[in-house]
């Protein structure tokens, strides 16, 4: 009996870990972010964010002896910034995005990753590392094409080129 609860906490340990870049990956499918009927909010909420202020959303969540927190931001209605003390959790997301999405540059250099495929439509992620002011890792998103400041400018991206 010992070894069937350990194997289901062990499976719901890796499940946790994992769901961060599942809710992640959610969160950049069908607008979720550029909605003005607080469906962010609302699917936020129902994988146990708790919210805090007017825009900022907490979750907090173990990992076996370690805790996270992930803070996900959204001070503009089409922007988010994803935060996480979680540096697998930021590698992995980093990693799906690279592999699904094209890269460009910034005028100054800064990748960005532009998603259009599947249920992911006109969305940028830029990915900042880790911040020393705010003592995690960052991930920049906007989603919507439509003129906006930077770092997320349009006028500013040039393709990278081609090897």
């Amino acid at each position: 009996m010992k070894k069937v609860f350990l194997f289901l906490a062990l499976i719901s340990v890796c499940n946790v870990a994992s769901a961060q870049q599942e809710v992640f990956m959610q969160v950049l499918e069908n607008k979720k972010v550029c909605n003005n009927e607080d469906e962010l909010t609302y699917f936020l909420q129902t994988r146990s964010f708790e919210r805090k202020n007017e825009n900022h959303y907490y979750h907090s969540y173990a990992v076996g002896k370690e805790f996270y927190t992930t803070c996900i931001i959204n001070t503009n209605t089409c922007y988010i910034t994803y935060q996480t003390n979680n540096a697998k959790d930021y590698n992995s997301i980093k990693k799906a995005i690279e592999g699904m999405c094209t890269k460009e540059l910034a005028a100054d250099k800064t990748p960005c990753y532009i998603c259009d495929q599947k249920r992911m439509h006109d969305v940028q992620v830029i990915f900042s590392g880790y911040s020393q002011e705010s003592r995690n890792y960052e991930i920049l998103v906007y989603q919507n094409p439509e003129t906006h400041e930077p770092p997320y400018n349009q006028t500013d991206r040039v393709r990278p080129a081609r090897k």
